[in-house]
């Protein structure tokens, strides 16, 4: 019996001389270069089901365009997305607070890992920094939020910030 031919961007499976196997997700062209996802797992269930959470993200537009992309790096971009859209007095608080606050705890950090622990501990360490003011660590916690909650679908990834 034949075995049953993948659809367009269902991805690659087989298996590798290892014993392990390997899934290759189509993410698409850019920039000219064609985009790919790999996926390794024990089964050829396991790296199904992981194929298949990558299509589901990439349609919901909560697929990481690059996983090596760090949380300085987003926020960077982010910065200058909205600067034509909100006052210069806001775009200059919200990049102090950043670079002052966010940054030094946070901005190493894949974007692809960054959990609500990791602010957890940001809030935190301005606490025992010495930061006296609680505003302070409100408002970069505000404004963090604020760049997850009010970009929307193509900066979903950091949706999970406004808990």
């Amino acid at each position: 019996m034949a075995a049953r031919r993948r659809a367009y961007g269902e991805g690659t499976i087989s298996k590798r001389k290892d014993g392990r196997w390997i899934g290759i997700a189509e993410l698409g062209w850019q920039d000219g270069k064609r985009r790919r996802k790999y996926v390794y797992g024990a089964s050829r269930a396991e790296v199904a089901a992981k194929l298949a959470k990558i299509r589901s993200d990439q349609q919901a537009g909560q697929l990481v365009e690059d996983e090596r992309i760090t949380v300085q790096q987003f926020l960077d971009t982010w910065l200058e997305t909205v600067r034509p859209s909100i006052a210069d007095s806001t775009w200059t608080r919200y990049e102090g607070l950043l670079r002052l606050h966010a940054l030094p705890y946070i901005g190493r950090l894949r974007l692809g890992r960054l959990g609500p622990f990791h602010l957890e501990q940001l809030y935190t360490g301005r606490i025992k920094a010495g930061c006296r003011r609680p505003r302070c660590c409100n408002c970069t916690g505000c404004c963090t939020t604020r760049c997850a909650t009010r970009s929307g679908g193509a900066w979903s990834r950091a949706t999970f910030l406004s808990w």
